[in-house]
């Protein structure tokens, strides 16, 4: 048996349960977190933290880094510093 409840909202206040039920929906619908498309760049300082300078270094002077220029900046995108980590990682591993 269904029961019909009438009841009054403001506008604001039924625009706010809409916004409710529709951002519900849409955390259920998506389980992840969208990653932002933009490339994070590391500097030299914070690069030199996951490395040593010298490694930096050597590593971009034979390719397996990029180096990316901005100005005076030289920057590094954090993919190509974890993917040139992980690939010593694989290497140290066999």
């Amino acid at each position: 048996m269904q029961s019909i409840i009438s009841t009054q909202f403001t506008p604001d206040e039924l625009t706010e349960l809409i916004r409710l039920a529709v951002s519900e929906a849409i955390t259920a619908f998506v389980p992840y977190p969208t990653l932002p498309t933009e490339p994070r760049y590391l500097s030299r300082k914070e690069t030199a933290a996951r490395l040593t300078l010298k490694t930096l270094w050597d590593r971009t002077r034979r390719g397996d880094i990029t180096a990316h220029r901005f100005g005076n900046r030289v920057l590094y995108k954090l993919e190509d510093v974890e993917a040139a980590l992980s690939k010593v990682r694989t290497t140290l591993n066999r």
